[in-house]
This record gives C-alpha cells, sequence and structure tokens, in this order.
C-alpha cells in the first residue's frame, strides 16, 4: 500500500520536473510605447522551439500581475501576449490576452515577469526607455535593440539580426544633381554603399549622419530593390526628397553607422560640381559620371564639349543638292562642363547663308548625344544665290564660330518649290564694290584726320553697309576701340556713295602702323577689309622768330612785317587741309590758290618798303 503511493508520488514529481524542463519559453520582443494611443497595441512576444500552452501562465510587471487566457492557436514558435482589443489580422502565432492591461501598463522604464502556472519565474527583463515611439525592443545575440520596422515584428522573426558591417565602405555619393536636388528617387541626391565581403547583409535600419547631425536611413523608402547588399554588389541610399544631407558648397561629412549606433564608414569633403558625383576609384576619389547601383567608371570625366558631324542623308552622289531640297544631318555632341544648351545648324559659304538656323537643346551635362535633324535649303527661286560648295555647320547657338563643318555641293534648283508661286525674276545678285579715296600717309598722336571711302552697290535693291577703320599694331588697336567710328549708311541700287570716317589715336610711339577699313554689307556674313600702311610722328615744337631792329623805322617796319606774317600764317592755317595725304588732283587745284596769295603778300612787301 505504501509502496503504491510513493510510486505514485514519484510519478507526479517526475511529470512536474518534465514540464518545467520543458517550458524553455524565453522573452523576445516587448512593445512598450506603441505610436499614437497605447491602448490595445502594447504586446510581449515569447519564443520557445517547443510547442507550449500558456494557459493560466501569469505576466507581471513591478505593479502588478495577470494571467494568460488563449485567443487563438498557430502552429508557430511565436506566442503573443496581448491587451483586450489587440488586432490579430495577419498574426500568425499563438496568442494569449492579459486582460485589459498588460501589468498596470508597460511603462518606458519597467521589468517583466513570466511565470508558470506554479509560480515558478520562467523568464525576466528590466529595460529602459531607449527606442523611439512605435518602435519596439527586439532580442538579438544575447541583447535587446530597437527595431528597424515601426510597429515592431509581433508574431515574426525579429528585424535585428546578426550582421556583418566590417566590410561595407561608402563608395559613391552625389551632392549637386542637375535641377532639383530633391527629387524623388531614382533622380536627387543619393549616397552609394559597396559590400566587398562574402555575404549578403541587411542594411535596414543603419543609417547616415551629416555633420549637422541630419540622419537619413536605410530602408524600403530609400531604397530600390530592397535593404540587402549582396556579396560584391552596390545599393544606392537616395534621399528621396530629404533636404539638407549632402552639401553643396563648403565642408561636409557624412558617417554611415549601423542600427546599433556603431560607426561603419565615414568621407568628408568640400565642394562639388553639378552633374557629378564623388566616386572611390581604386581607393581614391575622383568627380566621375553618377552610376548608381553599379561599379564606378575608371575614366576621367572630360570636362570640354565636342561637335562631330557623321554625314549627310537625303543627298546625292559627292553629297550633292539642289537649292529648295531637305536634307538630314547626322551629328554627335559630347556636352562637357558648360552652362550653354541650345546647338545650331546651318548651311553656308564665305558670302551667304542658304538655310535658316535649325536649333536644338542639349540640357544635361556631361551627356552625349547623337542627332539626326533635317536642315531645308532656301528655294532660290530667284536664283539669288550662286550653285557652289558649301558647308554645313555645327555650333552653340550663342557662338559666331563653328565648331565643325562638312562640305555640302549645291547645284541647280528643285522647281518643285517654284511652281506653287508665281516668282518675279531678278537679277542675280552683284558685287559691292569698295575704294579707298583719300587716307593720310602721316599722322600725330591726339591730331584727328579723315578717312574717305567710296562704296558702289551693283545689286538690283538697296543695301545697308556698315563702314569703320581704325589704327593697329600686331593685336593692339591704337584707336580709342575697333569699332568707335562705325558707320551705317544706305546706298542705293545702282549708286555710288562716298563715307567720312574720323579718326584720332591717343598715344603711340613713333613708327610704322597699320590703318585697317572694314566693310560689311547687310545680307553679307563676311566682312570685307582694306589695309594700308601709315606712320606715326612725333609733334615738333614750334619755332618763334623775333627781329629787333636798331631804329624806330626798321622796327616799325618790322612789327609790319610780322603783322603780315601773323595774318599770312592765319590764312594757310585756315586754308590748310587736314588731311597730310591728298590725291594729285586735289594737290594742283590748291597749288593756284597759294600762287595768288604768295603774289599778294611780295606786292604787299613792296609797297611797304617804298613808304
Amino acid at each position: 500500500m505504501w509502496g503504491l503511493k510513493i510510486r505514485k508520488i514519484l510519478i507526479y514529481f517526475l511529470f512536474l520536473i518534465i514540464a518545467l524542463i520543458h517550458v524553455s519559453a524565453m522573452i523576445n520582443e516587448v512593445m512598450y510605447n506603441p505610436d499614437g494611443n497605447d491602448n490595445n497595441k502594447e504586446f510581449i512576444e515569447l519564443y520557445s522551439e517547443e510547442p507550449i500552452d500558456l494557459s493560466d501562465f501569469i505576466i507581471g510587471d513591478l505593479d502588478s500581475n495577470d494571467t494568460l487566457e488563449i485567443l487563438q492557436y498557430y502552429d508557430s514558435d511565436y506566442y503573443l501576449i496581448t491587451e483586450e482589443g489587440f488586432n490579430l489580422s495577419g498574426i500568425e502565432a499563438s496568442v494569449f490576452s492579459a486582460g485589459a492591461t498588460i501589468g498596470n501598463n508597460l511603462n518606458t522604464e519597467d521589468s517583466i515577469f513570466l511565470y508558470h502556472n506554479n509560480g515558478t519565474i520562467i523568464d525576466s527583463l528590466s529595460y529602459t526607455d531607449d527606442c523611439e515611439s512605435g518602435y519596439s525592443l527586439e532580442y538579438s545575440n544575447g541583447s535587446f535593440y530597437c527595431s528597424f520596422y515601426l510597429g515592431g515584428t509581433p508574431g515574426k522573426e525579429n528585424s535585428i539580426r546578426n550582421q556583418d558591417y566590417s566590410q561595407i565602405i561608402i563608395n559613391e555619393f552625389f551632392p549637386d544633381p542637375a535641377g532639383d536636388d530633391n527629387a524623388p528617387m531614382p533622380d536627387g541626391e543619393f549616397i552609394e554603399i559597396y559590400n566587398n565581403g562574402d555575404n549578403a547583409t541587411d542594411l535596414v535600419g543603419s543609417y547616415f549622419k551629416d555633420s549637422a547631425a541630419h540622419k537619413l536611413y536605410i530602408t524600403g523608402t530609400t531604397t530600390i530593390g530592397g535593404t540587402i547588399i549582396q556579396s560584391k554588389g552596390y545599393l544606392a541610399v537616395y534621399t528621396n526628397g530629404f533636404s539638407g544631407l549632402l552639401n553643396n558648397d563648403g565642408f561636409e561629412e557624412i558617417s554611415l553607422y549601423d542600427p546599433y549606433g556603431n560607426l561603419i564608414d565615414k568621407v568628408s569633403y568640400a565642394g562639388s560640381q553639378e552633374s557629378l558625383s564623388w566616386s572611390l576609384v581604386s581607393g581614391i576619389w575622383h568627380y566621375r559620371y553618377p552610376t548608381p547601383n553599379e561599379k564606378n567608371p575608371s575614366k576621367e570625366v572630360e570636362m570640354g564639349s565636342s561637335f562631330q558631324i557623321q554625314g549627310l542623308e537625303d543627298v546625292g552622289e559627292d553629297n550633292e543638292t539642289e537649292f529648295g531640297d531637305i536634307i538630314k544631318v547626322k551629328f554627335y555632341v559630347y556636352k562637357g562642363n558648360t552652362t550653354k544648351n541650345v546647338i545650331k545648324l546651318y548651311i553656308e559659304n564665305d558670302e551667304d547663308r542658304i538655310t535658316k538656323i535649325t536649333k536644338a537643346e542639349l540640357n544635361d551635362k556631361f551627356t552625349n548625344y547623337s542627332l539626326t535633324l533635317p536642315i531645308p535649303l532656301y528655294s532660290n527661286c530667284n536664283e539669288k544665290y550662286d550653285d557652289g560648295e558649301y558647308y554645313v555647320k555645327l555650333g552653340w547657338y550663342s557662338s559666331s564660330e563653328a565648331e565643325d563643318s562638312f562640305n555640302l555641293k549645291v547645284k541647280g534648283i528643285n522647281m518643285d518649290n517654284c511652281d506653287k508661286i508665281y516668282v518675279e525674276s531678278k537679277p542675280r545678285k552683284g558685287t559691292l564694290g569698295y575704294k579707298l579715296i583719300e587716307s593720310p600717309v602721316t599722322i600725330e598722336p591726339n591730331k584727328g584726320f579723315i578717312v574717305k571711302t567710296s562704296l558702289t552697290n551693283n545689286d538690283g535693291v538697296d543695301h545697308l553697309v556698315d563702314v569703320y577703320s581704325y589704327v593697329y599694331k600686331g593685336p593692339k588697336c591704337y584707336s580709342s576701340s575697333r569699332e568707335a567710328n562705325k558707320k551705317r549708311v544706305l546706298v542705293e541700287a545702282g549708286t555710288t556713295k562716298e563715307v567720312e570716317l574720323e579718326n584720332m589715336i591717343a598715344q603711340a610711339e613713333q613708327g610704322e602702323y597699320n590703318l585697317k577699313v572694314k566693310i560689311k554689307r547687310d545680307d553679307q556674313k563676311t566682312e570685307k577689309e582694306i589695309t594700308e600702311t601709315i606712320q606715326v610722328l612725333q609733334p615738333q615744337p614750334r619755332e618763334i622768330t623775333e627781329t629787333i631792329g636798331t631804329s624806330v623805322q626798321n622796327k616799325n617796319q618790322d612789327i609790319e612785317l610780322k603783322e603780315e606774317k601773323e595774318i599770312l600764317s592765319t590764312l594757310l592755317e585756315i586754308t590748310r587741309p587736314k588731311l597730310i595725304y591728298e590725291s594729285p588732283t586735289e594737290k594742283a587745284k590748291k597749288l593756284v590758290v597759294y600762287f595768288f596769295m604768295a603774289l599778294l603778300i611780295i606786292y604787299s612787301a613792296i609797297l611797304t618798303w617804298k613808304r
């Protein structure tokens, strides 16, 4: 009898020991400060590799305890203890209710105790408020950390897992995109990470911090394709509208931290180049074209722009076409570090432009453009333009110089473009005749002189003509400016017009210089020019002669002669031409005047002597 009782007692204790051994649950996650109102959102998650029934187990804090009741069973290693009214949708775990609250509500600093229904403590946790509102405490590798995800991971694997960050480096960053720096991804600023390790790493919850303590977290909303970076892989993290992290100017330091606040890598820089990223190439930082989620290019960035016309389409053999045709120009442009955005395409020779200007916008720096554009030639139904060699020219719209050109033969007229309208026949365009009529051989500083030019309009229509002149030597202009005396004159059809240009030089050493006259008709692109050699002389001091007589009579005569000389000098000054150089005809006319004036002076002297 006593033997049977003893056996029953031993079996009871054996079952009790077995039960205690099998209750190996541990506290795995605690949501003590849910986002917003705490009611019905707090939870405690347990983890056990063995199935357990927590019914009648006790959960408590420092103030009160609650007995657990099962709400939901699920075949899982996770067990959830919740408050009444907890949202169970999507929860794939067994759930037990603690009643209206867990303990006396979970506070920001508290202790949690899990008891067996026999009063034995199974697990406990004391914590302080280390997490932001809405983030739970998750267990990992012997410690608790703030979860990566808002709301925690109730009934699921914790977001905090063992990760190796030792092989993670900052590989590229893009502070100054063209346009809006804060544009939504995949545009806007980004920082790229490289994983030099042998295993993939989930960087979720890691973050960047700049010198001003701005933070950018690595999450699903700042990456494309997730937060996991593969071995030997790249992960671009975009600011995606976040402002202030990457400065364009001045000193900036960017640091990368793991979710626990440990420094992984950092880089500092000062300044940036629009449209280029800072890229790590062979251990050295260089400007490169941005390559998010890709290997950085080793080739240096070309700062200058380049143009190349590659060929023509819709032309005949030997690149020949007719007036009125539309040809296509295939060309390549690389836009480097320039603010110029518009290119131009046109056809001309030294005399005429035979197309309108075709324009195109190239907005992105450091970009290759391959384009084909149509360009229509003028119909030339009135035969204004000559057949011959022309050039397709390509360049910046804001520049007068072409960057590249391509030969084109134009011969004949496509009459299909002339049949639609009546075109009055006009004479073929004539030339503008020009010649230098008068110019000085020698000049002095600070003394004005005149240059006279003759313009003859051999065309059948009136033209405006620009004319100007200046003195130069080598690259230096000695007039006030090259176009200081520029005149625009109307030369009517079939007429000749003379143009006088006033000139002066301020300071110049004595010697040989050049006088240049430039002429340009309104419908022509190229200026014509006349160049003459001119001598610059230094001004000579005037001589003053005074005669002192020995008698009053001689003195009076001297005074009278001096007065006559002064009159003569005044007359000569008045009649003296302003130009040192004159044509032979003009000189002969003026010598006659001088001859009669000389006779008058001699006659006056004789009369004075007889007196």
